[in-house]
């Protein structure tokens, strides 16, 4: 698996930041949108925005000057996976409609599975499991962004 990363900066709060907000989105969706989304799908679900470690998306979202802008604002990781890493991932809630456009049923699922089990940065032994299934806001009835959140858990290693 190949993940582009970028790191927004130093954080003190490092470890209480076990949520990974998956990012999907097509072409003119704007930063103020995306932001909503998340802030949306965070105050539905009791979860403290201040818990995200990062976004995650297809990896040529990383290059997108709003998504890297939002994480360095928030002091937050961006991390892009490609489609095929995308594909592998078992997801509730698949689109064929993606398939077909992008060559994976999921975006902003299966990369917050995939950045929450991403052990890389932190050389913990993580599980990712997903607390929000994808919601999707829409915007003047044709821009639309999908939020999914995803959760890390350090898994602790057995002694005998």
């Amino acid at each position: 698996m190949q993940a582009h990363s970028v790191d927004s900066g130093d954080r003190a709060d490092t470890d209480l930041r076990m949520l990974w907000v998956g990012v999907g989105y097509g072409q003119d969706t704007s930063r103020q949108l995306i932001e909503t989304a998340i802030r949306s799908v965070c105050l539905a679900h009791n979860l403290a925005e201040r818990a995200i470690a990062g976004l995650a998306t297809l990896d040529s979202k990383t290059q997108d000057s709003q998504l890297i802008d939002l994480c360095h604002d928030r002091q937050w990781q961006l991390r892009g996976f490609p489609a095929s890493d995308l594909g592998a991932v078992a997801v509730s809630s698949p689109s064929a409609i993606v398939a077909q456009l992008i060559g994976t049923p999921s975006i902003s699922e299966a990369a917050a599975i995939l950045a929450a089990t991403d052990c890389r940065a932190t050389g913990e032994n993580l599980r990712g499991f997903l607390r929000v299934s994808k919601q999707i806001f829409r915007q003047d009835g044709h821009r639309a962004v999908t939020v999914a959140i995803a959760q890390s858990i350090v898994l602790l290693k057995e002694s005998f």
